[in-house]
């Protein structure tokens, strides 16, 4: 499974503001997220089928990828935050 977790500025005028989150999920397969404009990715979580999608998809991908560095190859779950969970999110 592959978990998007979104951010985006709460719109009541109020003091204090939150973030409101939104999660998403995805499978090798389904359709890619409908993530409404104005949400901004702050994290990507993938195992499984997801995770090898990615590592054979994102090969040169900068930072943490998952099939480049000897280690992460036994990894059960990785995640991604910034900008890298963006791109990912951005070209499912």
């Amino acid at each position: 499974m592959l978990y998007i977790v979104t951010e985006r500025p709460d719109p009541s005028p109020t003091i204090v503001s939150f973030n409101i989150s939104k999660d998403y999920t995805w499978h090798v397969g389904e359709e890619k997220p409908k993530i409404p404009e104005g949400h901004t990715v702050v994290l990507v979580q993938a195992d499984g089928d997801e995770l090898e999608y990615i590592g054979r998809t994102f090969r040169d991908l900068d930072g943490p990828n998952t099939m480049t560095i000897p280690w992460a190859q036994k990894c059960l779950v990785m995640k991604w935050r910034g900008d890298f969970a963006a791109f990912i999110a951005d070209n499912l």
